[in-house]
């Protein structure tokens, strides 16, 4: 019976704690969009992520942000959901990325 209930909370201990992190992603995300934000040095990055953990009302929002965007891509299943989201995100990656 203990490995059963630890096979649910395992799980979820592993996606709060992922969900958080891809809740910082997307404040990333965000913040290359804008220009105006734009980080050039490790000061700047340090400064931008010691302001996103100072903003708890900013990290209370990415989260459930991210919980419902990752259930409506799994929702929409693996070809119009993961690989629709897959073939937008993979080529995002070398965007900004000096030669």
């Amino acid at each position: 019976m203990l490995i059963g209930w630890l096979s649910v909370f395992i799980p979820l201990i592993g996606l709060s704690y992922y969900s958080v992190v891809a809740g910082w992603e997307l404040e990333y995300i965000v913040a290359t969009a804008d220009i105006s934000r734009a980080v050039t040095d490790a000061n700047g990055s340090s400064n931008m992520f010691n302001a996103l953990l100072a903003s708890r009302l900013r990290m209370l929002f990415l989260h459930p942000v991210f919980i419902a965007f990752a259930a409506i891509v799994v929702s929409r299943g693996v070809y119009k959901g993961i690989e629709v989201i897959s073939r937008i995100m993979m080529p995002a990656l070398g965007i900004g990325r000096k030669p």
